[in-house]
C-alpha cells in the first residue's frame, strides 16, 4: 500500500510538472517566434527595424510590468489559477495576432500574449518549490528552462520551415488554440501544493510558513532590501536580457542581412545557441548541487558570456564552424542565469517565494524590452543598406553599433554575479528577518 500511494504521489506530481512545462513551452515559443516573422512581418505590415523592435517589445513591456503581481499572485491564489487564465489570455491574443491586418491590432494581440504568459515561469517556480525537495530544486529549475527551450527551437527552425508552406497568421492562430487547451488542462490537473502528509512523507520536509496572513505590501518591502535578490535581478537584467534580445529577434535579421542566409538557414545558428542554452541550465544546475556551490559557477559563466561578446565586437566572424561555435558557446555560458533563481529561493521562506522570484526576473525582461527596440533605433540610425521588396537591409557596421550596446548590458551581468552571496545549496533563510 505505501508503494501504491507513493506511486500515486509521484503520477500526480509528474501530470501537473508536464501541464506547467507544456505551457512553459508555449511562453518560449511566443518570446522567440517574432525574429523568425520579423522580415514578413516588415513586409506585411511595411514597418521599419525600429516598429518591429516595438512590437516584439510589446511581449515584454507588460512581461516586466507583471511580474511583481505574477508572484503576488503565485504566493496568494496559487499556479493553478495563474496558469489557467494566463493560456486563456496568451491564446486569445495569439489568435488575434495571427488575425491582425493592422499593426496596431498585432500590437494588441502580442500584448495579451504577454499578459497571458507573464504569470507562467514564477507560478512553475513556486509550484516547483512546494513539489520538490531543496536538494533538488537547481536540477529541476535547470529541466525547466531545458524543456522551455524546446519552445524556443520549435520557434525558429520548424517556424522557419513551416513558414515555406504556410502563412504566419495561421501558425499563430494554431498556437493560439493550444494555448487554450493548455488552459483547460490546468483547470482540471494541476495542484497548488502537497499536503502536508506528502511532504512529510514523500519529500522528508518540514516547512515552515512564515506570517501567511500579513499584507503582501509588508512582505514586498522585506524583499526588495535584500541584497541577493537586487544581484539576481542584475544577472537577469544583464545576461538575460542581452541573450533573449538576440535569440528571440535581432539574430536571424544579422544573419540574414551581414551573411546573407536565409530563414531556414540563419535559424540553425539559433537552435544551436537555444539548444547549447538548454542543455548548459541543466548540466549547470546538477553540478551546482553535487558541489553545494552557487557563485562561483555565476562568476565565471558570466564572464565568459562578456567575453564572447567582445569576440563577436572584435573579430572578424565569417558564416561556418566559427560563427556557429561562438553563437553555441555564448548560449551554453549565459546559462549560467538558471543559478540565480535558487539564489533568491533560498532566502525567503515559502509563502514568499513567488514574489521574490517575481522581483528577480523583472531584470530579465525590462533588459529585454529596452534592448530589442534600442538595438532596431540604433540600426535605423546608422542605417547604410537598402530597402528590399519593403524589408529594410542593414549592414556589418549598422549591426556592430548595436552589439556595442548589447555587450555593455552583458558586463551588467557580470556585476550582478558578483554581488551574490553563496547558499551552499541550502534555505539560508534568518525567520527573524521575516517575522
Amino acid at each position: 500500500m505505501p508503494n501504491n500511494t507513493l506511486l500515486r504521489f509521484e503520477l500526480k506530481r509528474a501530470v501537473i510538472f508536464a501541464i506547467l512545462i507544456a505551457s512553459y513551452i508555449m511562453v518560449y515559443f511566443h518570446r522567440m517566434a517574432s525574429g523568425v516573422v520579423a522580415s514578413d512581418l516588415m513586409t506585411f505590415f511595411n514597418v521599419s527595424a525600429t516598429n518591429i523592435g516595438i512590437l516584439s517589445g510589446m511581449y515584454f513591456y507588460i512581461y516586466t510590468a507583471m511580474q511583481i503581481p505574477s508572484g503576488i499572485l503565485a504566493d496568494r491564489i496559487g499556479p493553478r489559477r495563474c496558469v489557467s487564465v494566463g493560456n486563456f489570455l496568451a491564446g486569445i491574443g495569439s489568435i488575434i495576432f495571427g488575425l491582425s491586418f493592422f499593426f496596431s491590432m498585432a500590437c494588441f494581440g502580442r500584448f495579451l500574449v504577454g499578459l497571458g504568459v507573464s504569470v507562467v515561469f514564477v507560478s512553475i517556480m513556486k509550484s516547483n518549490s512546494v513539489w520538490f525537495s531543496v536538494k533538488r530544486y537547481g536540477l529541476v529549475t535547470g529541466i525547466t528552462i531545458l524543456v522551455g527551450i524546446i519552445g524556443a527551437i520549435s520557434a525558429t527552425g520548424p517556424l522557419a520551415i513551416a513558414l515555406e508552406k504556410y502563412s504566419w497568421q495561421s501558425i499563430f492562430v494554431v498556437i493560439g488554440i493550444l494555448s487554450l487547451l493548455f488552459g483547460i488542462f490546468a483547470v482540471f490537473f494541476v495542484r497548488n501544493s502537497p499536503t502536508k502528509h506528502e511532504v512529510e512523507h514523500f519529500l522528508k520536509e518540514k516547512r515552515k510558513i512564515i506570517h501567511q496572513d500579513r499584507h503582501w505590501i509588508k512582505d514586498f518591502f522585506i524583499l526588495i532590501k535584500k541584497k541577493q535578490i537586487w544581484a539576481c535581478f542584475f544577472i537577469n537584467l544583464g545576461t538575460v536580457g542581452s541573450l533573449y534580445s538576440i535569440m528571440g529577434l535581432w539574430a536571424i535579421p544579422y544573419l540574414r542581412d551581414v551573411f546573407f542566409l536565409s530563414n531556414a538557414q540563419a535559424s540553425k545558428y539559433v537552435i544551436f545557441m537555444m539548444a547549447a542554452f538548454g542543455a548548459g541550465t541543466l548540466v549547470i544546475g546538477l553540478i551546482s548541487d553535487k558541489l553545494g556551490r552557487r557563485k562561483p559557477l555565476l562568476v565565471f559563466g558570466n564572464i565568459f558570456y562578456f567575453l564572447m561578446w567582445l569576440v563577436v565586437m572584435f573579430f572578424p566572424l565569417k558564416t561556418g564552424l566559427l560563427c556557429l561555435g561562438i553563437f553555441t558557446l555564448m548560449g551554453f555560458f549565459s546559462s549560467v542565469i538558471v543559478l540565480s533563481f535558487p539564489c533568491c529561493k533560498e532566502i525567503v521562506p515559502s509563502n514568499m517565494t513567488g514574489m521574490a522570484l517575481g522581483i528577480a526576473n523583472i531584470g530579465a525582461f525590462l533588459g529585454v524590452s529596452i534592448i530589442q527596440p534600442l538595438f532596431g533605433l540604433i540600426l535605423d540610425l546608422s542605417r547604410s543598406g537598402d530597402i528590399i521588396n519593403k524589408v529594410h537591409i542593414y549592414s556589418a557596421g549598422d549591426y556592430h553599433n548595436a552589439f556595442y550596446m548589447v555587450s555593455a548590458f552583458a558586463f551588467v551581468g557580470i556585476i550582478g554575479a558578483l554581488m551574490i552571496k553563496e547558499t551552499f545549496c541550502k534555505n539560508i533563510i534568518t525567520h527573524e528577518e521575516y517575522s
